[in-house]
């Protein structure tokens, strides 16, 4: 019983050796024959490699015919089953896996080019590619010619990695024919097999040939990767031998395809059957970027039911095409996948008739990350309609980021039909959603109905930026269930939001919850700027005390309303906030009504940075003043540039009460009131019948000794601000 068990160990601890050997061989020799010459966990039976059986190359090394200075300089690659050395030798290698000399590597000078270089392999009665074949070629970007590879024997073939990676990338023409002999039907690997293949090339042309077997192959991530980038009338045809059957990984297939070329095509063949695929992500990425006239048709064994990943898989695909088409088929069934983040980005982009329909299978009800999923899609159509149809359900989404940003951004008719099932109960994040739709047209609305759940969303930044920007008759209804209770970033949410809209309406609703908020930059910069009858009214759930940041808030809002009202409401609670820079900058500009009341909960005793805060505030009104509130406290303040250029203008009779102001941190002071200097050419926005009180005399000496006429520094000093101007407050 103990010889047994002595002799159980020494033959479990002799597989294990075995094998260990069998790692060894297999990373100096390659795995060719191997199966032959050894018995796994049995007799082990070494017999010598007498057939002419090429080396491996892995991906970086650079050796024999791939050392420098040849390997990046070989213009013409000559294959032989003989071997006969060719005359006026430059350099030669052994790169058989016996080392016996029955595989030799050889160049020469190149007889036109004296910088290039020809390259020999030659085999010794037979040239066997060996069974790990990854990188034979690659990196060899200079080569515009190979002849004799219906010499080289790839019957015993199982990984083709990278084969071809970066061939002819770099040179003027090259014709890569595989041939009627190059047998590829045991292969199971082609990952990056044409990866860059004829990069920069733009005569490159690449024909399968007849034997060109890919039944058994499971994995073609990244073959076709930038394949032909700037390749002329490109055509990727497939033909009817490129079976996919048995492929589990289409990633980044034909990403960069024919990238710059203006004539694409990319025909998948009648035998393109993806029904074992389980990700296809980026998969159709920027293929055939910049072709005029692009067309995708996916084919009726183009089944997706496998696919879990489906991000980036058609972002930027035909993005320069003028008349853009994507059919996805028949069989397009998306019912397994989680993952369609930038899966249509900038598709189409410059399409100006664009046609995309989802088709009947298109499930996303697994569906985890829409983000991006539509951006710029279509953006510059002419006519344009996204319609999501009755399984669009979006119940398990969580995050939406910039989905439709810019979706039909310059669309004079463009409807966006978000569906029966747009479930957004579970999202967390829709930063950008909806940024630059509808940016052009005579009439937009946005209508979220009564499914638009936001109630657990807390990113909200750039939301609605830009929505409606040039668009004439533009409106925003968030509907009854926009509740943004949980939301703490709105930075940018409606900057630019019914730009140029004549008759622009923001109706923020119950449920405009800001309690959590801490990040409002920009929030409404620029929202109806052109809007002849613009009003902001904030509404009583509109509450600020979480937020820290409040710079450029209200910057150009409502600029050119001849009727501008802002009203904060009750819980517009400032105490929190430090940085109010350009808060109000040129709000209501344009408006001779406008004037600006911040009210008792206006508490700035934490801001630092006031710079621009008030510039040109009520400009055009001629009775305009500016109430500060009793909590407008500037003790922290050490940034007043530009605060109060050019407020109440127009008022001649000014009287601006500051003196509620502590100069006292004040570091940044020049152009408070507006200068007169040759930077500006403008003239001072401050008139010398308008006066300012302050708290006591030292204040009236800082102001006309800092940027008033008595300023040491005459670039900084407005002129017209006297102590006649600067008086203390009675």
């Amino acid at each position: 019983m103990k010889n047994r068990k002595n002799k159980y160990h020494f033959s479990h601890r002799k597989q294990w050796i075995i094998a260990f050997l069998v790692f060894v061989l297999s990373l100096g020799i390659g795995y060719s024959t191997l199966g032959s010459n050894l018995n796994l966990f049995g007799n082990v039976r070494f017999r010598k490699y007498k057939e002419p059986i090429i080396r491996v190359f892995s991906a970086y090394n650079s050796i024999a015919f791939k050392s420098s200075p040849y390997g990046s300089n070989i213009r013409v690659i000559n294959l032989d089953n003989q071997i006969h050395p060719p005359e006026n030798v430059l350099a030669s290698w052994d790169i058989g896996v016996a080392q016996n000399g029955n595989v030799m590597a050889y160049v020469t000078q190149n007889a036109s080019d004296d910088t290039k270089y020809d390259l020999y392999i030659q085999g010794n009665g037979h040239l066997y590619a060996n069974a790990n074949s990854s990188y034979l070629f690659a990196g060899l970007s200079s080569v515009e010619e190979i002849n004799g590879i219906e010499t080289l024997d790839t019957s015993r073939v199982i990984n083709m990695t990278g084969m071809f990676s970066g061939i002819g990338s770099d040179s003027s023409s090259l014709h890569l024919d595989l041939g009627d002999h190059f047998d590829t039907s045991h292969v199971t690997n082609m990952n990056s097999m044409f990866y860059h293949a004829g990069y920069h090339n733009h005569g490159f042309q690449l024909d399968f040939g007849s034997k060109f077997d890919t039944s058994q192959v499971t994995d073609m991530s990244y073959m076709f990767y930038y394949a032909i980038m700037d390749g002329e009338d490109i055509v990727l045809n497939l033909g009817n031998h490129f079976d996919t059957s048995q492929v589990r990984d289409m990633s980044y297939m034909f990403t960069g395809l024919g990238v710059n070329s203006d004539s694409c095509s990319l025909i998948l063949g009648d035998n393109f059957n993806t029904g074992q695929v389980t990700t296809m992500s980026y998969m159709f990425k920027s293929t055939c970027y910049s072709g005029q006239n692009f067309t995708l048709d996916l084919g009726d064994h183009f089944d997706t039911s496998q696919v879990t990943d489906m991000s980036y898989m058609f972002d930027g695909a035909g993005n320069r095409s003028t008349a853009f088409t994507l059919d996805l088929g028949d069989h397009f069934d998306t019912s397994q996948v989680t993952n369609m983040k930038y899966m249509f980005n900038e598709m189409g982009y410059y399409s100006t008739v664009f046609d995309f329909d989802l088709g009947d299978y298109f499930d996303t009800s697994q569906v985890t990350d829409m983000s991006y999923m539509f951006r710029f899609a279509g953006s510059q159509s002419t006519v344009y309609t996204l319609d999501l149809g009755d399984k669009f359900d979006t119940s398990q989404v969580i995050n939406m980021n910039a989905m439709f940003a810019s979706v039909g951004g310059n669309n004079t008719d463009f409807t966006l039909d978000l569906g029966d099932a747009f479930d957004t109960s579970q999202v967390t994040n829709m930063n950008a959603m909806f940024a630059g739709v509808c940016s052009k047209g005579n009439s937009c609305t946005l209508n979220f109905g009564d499914k638009f759940d936001t109630s657990n969303v807390t990113g909200m930044s750039s939301m609605f930026s830009s929505t409606g920007y040039q668009c004439t008759n533009f409106t925003l209804n968030l509907g009854d269930k926009f509740d943004t209770s949980q939301v703490v970033n709105m930075n940018s949410m409606f900057n630019g939001t019914g730009h140029s809209s004549t008759n622009f309406t923001l109706d923020l609703g119950d449920k405009f919850d800001t309690s959590n908020v801490t990040e409002m930059k920009a929030m409404f910069e620029n929202a109806g700027y052109v809007s002849d009858a613009f009003s902001l009214d904030l509404g009583d759930k509109f509450d600020t005390s979480q937020v820290t940041t409040m710079e450029r808030m209200f910057c150009y809002t409502g600029q050119n309303a001849s009727n501008f009202t802002l009203d904060l409401g009750d819980k517009f609670d400032t105490s929190n906030v430090t940085t109010m820079k350009q808060f109000l900058y040129f709000t209501g500009v344009a408006s001779p009504q406008f004037s600006l009341d911040l009210g008792d909960k206006f508490d700035t005793h934490n801001v630092t940075d006031m710079s621009d805060m008030f510039f040109h505030v009520g400009y055009s009104n001629p009775s305009c003043n500016i109430d500060f509130g009793n909590k407008f406290n500037t003790s922290q303040v050490t940034d007043m540039d530009g605060m109060l250029w050019g407020v109440c203008y127009n008022n001649d009779n000014l009287e601006l009460d500051l003196s509620g102001f502590d100069f006292s941190n004040v570091t940044n002071y020049g152009s408070i009131f507006g200068v007169r200097t040759p930077r500006s050419s403008v003239l001072s926005p401050f008139k010398a019948s308008q006066k300012v009180y302050v708290k006591d005399s030292d204040d009236v000496d800082w102001i006309v000794t800092h940027v008033g006429a008595e300023a040491a520094d005459p670039d900084q000093a407005n002129m017209e601000v006297t102590r006649s101007n600067v008086l203390v407050k009675p």
